[in-house]
């Protein structure tokens, strides 16, 4: 890289054949070496970027430590915003952050006192869409009751999908209506 960088600038020594151009060349790539050595260790230092075996290392440092078959890549997000979470604690933008993070769209927290007074200390957690297996539902469940506020529990989550119901009328009209299906997921 370096050594391509000195020939495309017509460097004097590039063009002939003695010492000084050896030398340039080695050192040249002895640099490229060092330069890509420091991207590496530069990536180390953000828990986005680094190797496994130091998101190990962050995650021990920040208190966050990998769950039983968490995937690396929820892991590395769990890492990333764990000074985050722990500033936001249990408010309801941390919370849905959280939500977005483990793939829900749009996530909603409804306090369910509205609905029954004598669950006035109960959540539910409402999302558009989203896809989920059940390892990350188990992860995620945990992380909601780490992150909520004490005097609260989470009652549901629930996933909101939306179809269309066509209705055609002659051969030109067509009308459509978009219904919405609530369905629990705990």
């Amino acid at each position: 890289m370096l050594w391509n960088y000195f020939k495309k600038l017509n460097f004097i020594f590039t063009s002939s054949q003695d010492a000084i151009e050896v030398l340039l060349k080695g050192g040249s790539k002895s640099l490229d070496k060092a330069a890509s050595d420091f991207v590496w260790l530069r990536k180390q230092f953000f828990p986005e970027l680094c190797d496994e075996d130091y998101l190990m290392k962050h995650g021990k440092n920040r208190g966050v430590l990998q769950r039983e078959n968490e995937p690396i890549s929820d892991y590395r997000i769990r890492v990333s915003n764990a000074y985050t979470r722990g500033i936001g604690g249990g408010t309801e933008k941390t919370m849905k952050d959280m939500m977005k993070d483990y793939g829900f769209n749009n996530p909603e927290i409804v306090n369910l006192r509205a609905e029954d007074p004598t669950k006035w200390a109960e959540f539910r957690v409402e999302s558009d869409g989203g896809n989920i297996d059940d390892q990350r539902l188990k992860n995620l469940i945990v992380e909601i009751n780490e992150l909520k506020p004490a005097r609260s529990k989470l009652n549901s989550i629930r996933k909101n999908s939306e179809y269309k119901n066509e209705i055609f009328e002659g051969a030109l009209i067509q009308k459509y209506t978009i219904k919405t299906l609530k369905s629990e997921i705990i």
